[in-house]
């Protein structure tokens, strides 16, 4: 296998998740890029209240966020956004191998 062959076969593989719900399940590889975005509104504010260590932040914004995933031992960890209303949304994020 050449260098060229190698690097087209290793590609981030983007999974976005639109107005998630509370609690809902994230399954995404290791390796790749978990993409979290709200559409409420101009002022919709959100941030990040508790992440996971394997999720590391590649860029975070009002309404979006960008994470890279990693391999971890724990089965299910939860990334926590709170809203600027209040407004709490945890998601149960599993990364596969």
């Amino acid at each position: 296998m050449t260098m060229l062959q190698a690097a087209t076969e290793d590609r981030i593989a983007i999974h976005t998740v639109k107005n998630p719900a509370a609690g809902q399940l994230v399954e995404i590889g290791a390796g790749n890029r978990l993409d979290v975005k709200f559409t409420h509104g101009l002022t919709s504010s959100w941030e990040v209240v508790t992440r996971p260590v394997n999720l590391v932040p590649l860029a975070v914004g009002r309404a979006s966020f960008s994470f890279l995933a990693f391999r971890t031992d724990v089965p299910v960890q939860e990334l926590v956004l709170r809203r600027s209303s209040g407004e709490t949304r945890t998601l149960r994020v599993v990364t596969q191998p």
